[in-house]
């Protein structure tokens, strides 16, 4: 018996950081994907595969289990400022051994499988990769084995994987994986589906940051911001909302404009992806990163294109 299972990466078109503060976020899945194939065994062992990971290991039940404890012990440290985001998931794999722990104890003993995935989303580019492994685990382990969770449950547990992974994950990324389309989002409630029949946009991957979403988010965190940023960032969140809705592309180009210079003041746009920032808007475009960006080092991940009035994007539609 095999089950196949696909989770898409996103892309934030608005409200990257904000949103870990209460303020909405627009964003959408895009072709860009995880997908993974299980298969049954009947020794209890679990065997994980993905070569674009660097990933290929088979353990025990209990040795899955040690490792789920090892992670909530070092994430409880970490909540008590006890140890850095950093420390808390040792690499790729303990993240995936971990989260499949979370769903063991809804198994017969003897059960185990195979998982081999494969992923075409950019690591640490802010497609939110992490998010899409955690949840393609998730649906399917609950679907190999029939164990019945419904999404909202889904969702919590992969909340809780993905907290490990960024520290204090917002969700956002886990809804687009689990369900698609073009989404709004708050903290604490349910995403709002847009529909929209085109989208002026084109994304390009600036490299890897240096630093981790985990470690950017805690740096703002730090900061103290006080609420009036956050309350620009909603008005600029709303106001793409609104251009999209309408189809009004001066607005967005104003409003991306605009996302992008608060991005700069919260101390998450390199210099680097500030001055090529800068070279599209003189050519009559706008730009921002659409991840968490980076505090170190010249890459921010993917960067959100908007063109200038008049210029056409191939190929902008939502994956849905």
């Amino acid at each position: 018996m095999m089950t196949r299972v696909i989770s898409h990466g996103k892309v934030i078109l608005s409200g990257e950081h904000a949103v870990v503060y209460g303020c909405p976020a627009c964003a959408l899945a895009v072709n860009k994907r995880v997908q993974g194939e299980y298969t049954l065994r009947t020794d209890g062992i679990i065997r994980l595969i993905c070569r674009e990971l660097g990933i290929e290991e088979s353990m025990t039940r209990d040795d899955v289990m040690r490792v789920y404890h090892d992670v909530v012990e070092r994430y409880n440290a970490f909540q008590s400022n006890n140890l850095p985001i950093l420390q808390v998931l040792q690499s790729p794999l303990n993240l995936c051994w971990a989260t499949i722990a979370s769903l063991l104890k809804k198994m017969s003993p003897d059960m185990g499988c195979d998982i081999h995935l494969t992923t075409t989303i950019p690591v640490g580019c802010g497609m939110g990769s992490s998010a899409a492994v955690i949840v393609n685990l998730l649906l399917g382990i609950n679907e190999l084995f029939n164990l019945t969770l419904s999404d909202d449950r889904i969702f919590i547990l992969a909340l809780e994987a993905e907290n490990w992974q960024h520290g204090y994950s917002s969700g956002l990324d886990i809804h687009l994986a689990l369900r698609g389309g073009v989404q709004v989002f708050q903290k604490n409630q349910r995403p709002v589906f847009l529909k929209i029949n085109a989208l002026p946009f084109d994304y390009v991957n600036s490299g890897a940051p240096e630093s981790s979403t985990g470690e950017c988010v805690a740096f703002v965190r730090e900061q103290c911001f006080s609420n009036l940023l956050w309350q620009e960032f909603e008005k600029t969140t709303l106001a793409v909302i609104c251009a999209l809705k309408s189809g009004n592309q001066h607005s967005l180009l104003k409003m991306i404009k605009k996302n992008h210079r608060l991005l700069c003041q919260i101390g998450v746009v390199p210099s680097a992806i500030q001055a090529m920032i800068a070279d599209i808007e003189e050519a009559g475009g706008a730009a921002k990163i659409c991840g968490a960006g980076s505090i170190r080092g010249n890459a921010a991940g993917m960067i959100l294109i908007i063109p200038p009035i008049g210029k056409k994007i191939d190929d902008s539609s939502p994956s849905r």
